[in-house]
């Protein structure tokens, strides 16, 4: 009895049905290129650039929110800069205070704020998008 209950664990049982989700919703830049081509390869979205460090409180507070507007509006774009690591490209930007979101559009600047503000984030994108 006991051998036939373990017989049917090896087996695969099907859903009926999966939730996708896209992977990686919000992009990690790793390097000042793949930021530039990101900015280049979306004409027409908006892309919404988090500028982040690993040791910033405000910052870390925000993320899940900014993975959850990720999911919602799939028809924007969601990247995410570490300061500390792309500093010359977070220079370049103006970049003072963590968190800072860039919201951009057709390579131009088109709003920006500092602070971990949900409210804030979440009225940026409808308006922007």
């Amino acid at each position: 009895m006991l051998a036939r209950g373990l017989a049917g664990l090896g087996r695969r049982v099907r859903a009926p049905f999966r939730f996708q989700s896209r992977a990686f919703a919000v992009q990690v830049m790793e390097s000042g290129e793949q930021l530039q081509e990101t900015l280049g390869g979306n004409p027409g979205k908006l892309v919404v650039i988090d500028w982040t460090a690993s040791w910033c409180g405000p910052c870390k507070q925000i993320a899940p929110i900014l993975e959850s507007l990720s999911e919602e509006h799939e028809d924007v774009v969601f990247v995410k800069v570490d300061v500390d690591q792309l500093n010359e490209a977070a220079m370049q930007a103006g970049v003072e205070a963590m968190p800072t979101f860039h919201f951009i559009k057709d390579k131009e600047l088109i709003a920006e704020f500092a602070g971990a503000d949900s409210s804030k984030l979440a009225n940026y994108i409808e308006e922007y998008k």
